[in-house]
């Protein structure tokens, strides 16, 4: 009874099924390789066949195409070019707000460290420009002493600060005693 469970009696029948499988793939082999050679001469004889009706379908297509090209490159062209003149345009008028905000901005300092009203009018008209669009404090331009509180960026001296409700710079606690 010990040899019909024991290890070598599970060993030989592992052997025995590993070897009927070889036998059947061996056996099948030669069918698989001449299954495989028909379907390959299938193939080939199928392109052969539509390889001309396919070249031939291409030539006559090949004018259609060739005209398409010739009717929409032009149009491509003139868009493309509009749009770069327009990118141009707008560079253009980008750089020429950037100088007039720096040059706002150098007069606008210099009018608000003297402390006259003509600097702070100065101020107020330089952020009403950078509020309604301009480059403002984007270009870096916005002077430190204009405005009138509600510039577009940067700091301002005037009327106002950004700082979050209960930090040190809005003032902190009452008392002076910030958390």
């Amino acid at each position: 009874m010990e040899n019909e469970s024991g290890p070598g009696r599970k060993r030989d029948a592992f052997d025995e099924l590993q070897s009927r499988i070889e036998r059947a793939i061996d056996e099948i082999r030669p069918k698989v390789k001449r299954a495989l050679e028909e379907l390959d001469a299938t193939v080939d004889s199928a392109l052969a066949d539509v390889k001309p009706k396919v070249d031939a379908r291409m030539r006559q297509a090949q004018p259609k195409v060739e005209e398409f090209i010739s009717e929409i490159q032009p149009r491509l062209d003139n868009v493309l070019r509009r749009m770069q003149t327009k990118l141009e345009e707008l560079r253009s008028e980008l750089e020429s707000r950037a100088r007039r905000s720096t040059e706002e901005g150098a007069s606008a300092a210099a009018g608000g460290e003297a402390g006259s009203a003509e600097g702070a009018s100065a101020g107020e008209g330089f952020s009403a420009g950078g509020a309604s669009g301009g480059m403002g404090g984007a270009a870096g331009g916005e002077a430190s002493g204009g405005g009138a509180g509600w510039s577009t960026g940067g700091t301002s001296s005037g009327g106002g600060s950004d700082a979050a409700p209960g930090s040190e710079e809005g003032g902190g606690r009452p008392g002076g005693d910030a958390a």
